[in-house]
């Protein structure tokens, strides 16, 4: 689906604002792109007869005055829509912070009962401790009521010690907890944007109505990223690729249960059409470094020489100024994904990650290794038509076989049209790369140069219980001088590319069995010379 983005200012019939008379004003859809979200908010109002006038405000601080579209549904007159900024005054009306606020209220009124709690064990404590002192100075007082008191003492006095100390432990843990709400409290008011954008509008009516408002506006301080899951059950069936988004929202805005759409867009990409420019050539004539003194002879010479130092300096300047430099991607074409249900991304949220579309994908499976790298086997998805799947480059998280592989990085710009995607190594395939000839410093000299001789064994075991196909590539010395010679003959059922020295070939190989293949080639070159880059 595609989607043309126009930004200006309507003016025209349709709708209007009374301050005191909105009956709603909710968000009902967000366009996130790359870089910034098109937001879409619906008004309800009651207007009186006569000129009414209203503030949207709370909206997000950078929104783009240029982007805002307002439409409206009713029979009255729009005379004129502004755009504004202002700071909130109080960061505890924030919808983030409001919750907090009233948790804090609770904590502080639950201290307060507990701290009372403790103040009145505390006194019931000192007047057990003096009706003791009284009670010892009581005569007469027989044994047996002596007894009786200091029993109902100890058991009232450990009681109020106990509810003492279960009272100060809860004050402690209370007092914890008030402090780490208020450290998030102020942490919030340090992050929420006091600054705020608001939307005038004044209209004119000749009746009582009520009307239907639809405001749409630019902010970049939201965004999605794009990331994938890439999913293979058996090496015979397609893959599924997941398409998620991962979205930060900073607008200062809630977006609760909205209509969510991920564009591949970009609006904030400079859309002019670069300008043509001149490329000229000319000759480099290298600048002359001149000492004080001969710079110093150089102002006693004649008139002509001095303006040609004037036209040498000119020079030196123009050399400094090339062509623009113009970097253009067409953003002509691109794509869309509705999610099917509302959405809800509340302000402050970072990296919400969300699927919005999953594909089976036709693939081709084969193992693949490169043992002068590493000896391991990768089994290896190849897929085709890349182009076709509205792919943007990004994170891939792989599993096989409902295990997870890792991680990958799809870079649409450089994939060819046939693609490939790791699924990991499998370690039941086992791979040998030897020279056969040992570490040989050289063969021989003939003929004043020195030879050296390699033989690479490639040994491949399959310990899979099921027949695999392999494909393995390996490299042979390229030269870059005319007095180095590689002499090498290419086995049967191996391709070479002679620019890169790329050689490659498949084998399938049954359960239990083995595949060897020999690459031998010999470098001569003079005696008197060191080579770089030979093989070890």
């Amino acid at each position: 689906m595609k989607k043309s983005l126009v930004f200006f200012v309507f003016i025209a019939l349709g709708f209007t604002l009374n301050a005191n008379n909105i009956l709603s004003n909710k968000i009902t859809s967000a366009t996130i792109y790359r870089s910034g979200a098109y937001i879409k908010r619906l008004v309800e109002v009651s207007l009186i007869p006569g000129q009414n006038s209203i503030k949207i405000n709370g909206l997000p601080m950078d929104m783009d005055p240029n982007s805002v579209i307002v439409k409206g549904y009713g029979v009255f007159m729009i005379s004129g829509v502004q755009t504004t900024q202002n700071f909130l005054q109080d960061t505890t009306e924030h919808e983030k912070v409001k919750p907090l606020i009233t948790k804090k209220k609770l904590l502080e009124k639950e201290i307060a009962t507990l701290q009372a709690d403790f103040e009145a064990t505390k006194n019931w404590e000192d007047f057990l401790n003096q009706n003791k002192a009284v009670s010892a100075t009581e005569t007469p007082i027989s044994a047996e009521n002596f007894m009786k008191l200091e029993q109902n003492y100890r058991k009232n006095s450990k009681e109020a010690k106990q509810n003492l100390l279960v009272l100060k432990y809860s004050i402690d843990e209370k007092n914890k907890e008030l402090e780490k709400i208020n450290n998030e409290i102020n942490q919030l008011s340090g992050e929420i944007n006091t600054q705020t954008s608001e939307i005038t509008i004044n209209t004119e009516s000749k009746i009582a109505q009520t009307a239907k408002l639809e405001v749409t506006y630019f902010t970049r301080l939201a965004y999605w990223l794009p990331k994938y899951r890439i999913s293979v059950d058996e090496v015979y069936l397609p893959l599924t690729l997941n398409y998620q988004a991962s979205i930060s929202q900073l607008t200062g805005e809630n977006w609760n249960k909205v209509e969510l759409i991920f564009s591949s867009a970009n609006p904030s990409n400079n859309q002019n059409i670069p300008v043509y420019s001149v490329l000229p050539l000319k000759f480099y004539e290298p600048i002359q470094y001149r000492t004080k003194a001969a710079m110093s002879m150089r102002k006693m010479e004649s008139a002509p020489m001095v303006a040609d130092a004037t036209y040498g300096v000119m020079e030196e300047a123009g050399a400094m100024a090339n062509s623009p430099s113009v970097q253009y991607e067409d953003e002509a074409n691109f794509f869309e994904y509705k999610l099917d249900q509302p959405y809800s991304v509340m302000t402050g949220d970072k990296n919400i990650e969300v699927t919005f579309n999953e594909q089976k994908v036709e693939a081709s499976y084969l193992y693949k290794t490169l043992p002068y790298i590493d000896p391991s086997a990768y089994l290896i998805a190849k897929v085709t038509d890349w182009q076709k799947l509205n792919v943007l480059a990004g994170e891939a998280t792989v599993f096989f076989n409902n295990s997870y592989v890792g991680k990958i990085y799809l870079d649409t710009k450089n994939m060819s049209s046939e693609s490939e995607i790791s699924l990991g190594k499998d370690d039941r395939i086992v791979i040998t790369r030897k020279n056969l000839l040992g570490n040989k410093k050289s063969a021989g000299i003939t003929g004043g140069k020195t030879v050296r001789e390699y033989d690479w064994e490639t040994k491949i075991i399959n310990q899979r219980n099921k027949p695999i196909e392999i494909e393995i590539v390996d490299r042979m010395p390229l030269s870059k001088d005319k007095e180095i010679d590689v002499d090498f003959k290419i086995p049967d059922g191996v391709s070479y590319e002679e620019s890169t020295g790329k050689i490659s070939w498949k084998s399938k190989i049954e359960t239990a069995k083995s595949s060897t293949v020999h690459l031998k080639y010999n470098i001569k070159f003079p005696k008197e010379k060191t080579v770089d880059g030979l093989p070890n």
